[in-house]
């Protein structure tokens, strides 16, 4: 129901446009949403550093108007990694950055060996960059089930609610390493490497404090639930790895 002088539905609160939209207002209204500084975006991104336990805590808990939601946290990460891979295309450095991991590959015994190893580190990161998004998406339930092993016999989260913890710590991540990222993609592949290698323990350790500060763990308590977690991710891993191995030669000797 719409009252005179009023821009809002009294029983939905959806905005009553009189005119046609432009492309004016629809970049207007993405920039309330996302860019501006009151905006939840920029509460959630704030938040997610300072106060990480108001913005998990309080979606699972179902205060979920204050913050970006969980999924569309992580869909905002997948557009900043969009737009981080379009660039590596477009500028070319892939093409630098993997002649680059080629330097420093061993060599083979001979140039053929030499070529298919190339080859085929070429394939596997142009198929990684491809579907990083995939990816992202794919490895969260892992680490939400490894954390649930970690946490196991607590009150804490159960595993869906460790799905939830991912997608904002690894969305967070994203969205705030990606623009340095691209600045060191701009100044040099060695430090493009550095950075890029260096996001893996700084990854697990804001999931630590994340979960130091969710939780209302001690200091030594978080320390020891990472070193389990370390520990049941690292089996997981081998796991996964053993069993794409075993699947890989079933399917060469039925092919064979």
């Amino acid at each position: 129901m719409l009252y005179a002088g009023h821009l809002h539905c009294s029983s939905c609160g959806a905005k009553w446009l009189e005119k046609r939209i432009t492309m004016r207002q629809v970049t207007s209204d993405f920039g309330d949403m996302y860019l501006g500084l009151d905006t939840k975006f920029a509460r959630t991104f704030i938040h997610l550093f300072t106060r990480p336990s108001d913005v998990i805590n309080g979606y699972i808990n179902g205060r979920r108007m204050f913050y970006v939601d969980a999924i569309r946290y992580m869909l905002l990460a997948l557009l900043v990694s969009g737009i981080y891979t379009f660039l590596l295309r477009q500028t070319g450095f892939f093409e630098d950055y993997m002649m680059e991991v080629n330097r420093w590959t061993p060599a083979a015994s001979d140039t053929q060996s030499q070529q298919e190893i190339s080859d085929l580190q070429y394939k596997i990161t142009n198929y990684f960059f491809d579907f990083q998004s995939f990816f992202y998406f794919l490895i969260i339930p892992f680490l939400a089930l490894a954390a649930r092993i970690t946490f196991w016999g607590t009150n804490y989260y159960n595993f869906t609610e460790h799905v939830v913890f991912y997608l904002y710590t690894f969305a967070h991540i994203t969205i705030a390493s990606t623009p340095i990222t691209i600045l060191t993609m701009m100044v040099s592949t060695d430090l493009y490497s550095i950075w890029s290698v260096s996001m893996l323990p700084v990854m697990f350790l804001y999931n630590a404090y994340c979960y130091k500060v969710c939780f209302k763990l001690s200091l030594g308590r978080i320390v020891l639930k990472s070193a389990i977690a370390a520990f049941v991710l690292i089996a997981t891993a081998i796991t996964i790895v053993i069993m794409g191995i075993l699947i890989s030669i079933a399917v060469a000797a039925m092919t064979s």
